[in-house]
């Protein structure tokens, strides 16, 4: 089933029935070399790792993207396949892991699972377990509880 097929519209009274609900995968992104040097220049993290293509490929066998480019994809993953009603902002990451890099030129994709809604004092905390895969490796690239607050 395509990640499109998935959307789901969601408001707070939604949120229980959907508590477990798994979520994707989504489309396949490829992480360029490009888009590591962008979020270098971005972020002034121009470690060797990530932009030194020559030095990286004969020390470690090639570039990786940095941990917290495949974080700021989340948001653009988890829209392939929810939609939030409302007015949500984000709330944090809890238990965030990198537990294996993402070399260049490798795809990732994003599965999560809906977790236990919270109510709030200011609404719902939303939550989804996400899990980034990387495309033929054994284990996943990231893994981290995402919170979202939809405000009531």
């Amino acid at each position: 089933m395509a990640a499109a097929e998935l959307s789901t519209m969601m408001s707070p009274d939604d949120l229980g029935a959907m508590m477990g609900a798994e979520l994707g995968p989504s489309a396949w992104r490829q992480i360029s070399q490009a888009d590591i040097d962008r979020f270098a220049d971005m972020t002034a993290d121009k470690n060797w790792i990530h932009v030194d293509v020559e030095r990286a490929t004969r020390e470690i066998g090639g570039t990786i993207a940095h941990g917290f480019l495949i974080v700021s994809l989340l948001p653009a993953m988890l829209l392939e396949l929810v939609e939030l009603s409302g007015h949500v902002v984000n709330y944090g990451l809890d238990g965030i892991r990198f537990v294996s890099p993402v070399s260049a030129g490798s795809s990732i994709r994003l599965r999560a699972k809906m977790l236990s809604p919270r109510e709030h004092s200011k609404g719902w905390m939303i939550g989804f377990g996400c899990t980034i895969e990387v495309d033929g490796a054994p284990r996943p690239a990231l893994i981290a509880d995402w919170w979202m607050l939809e405000l009531a």
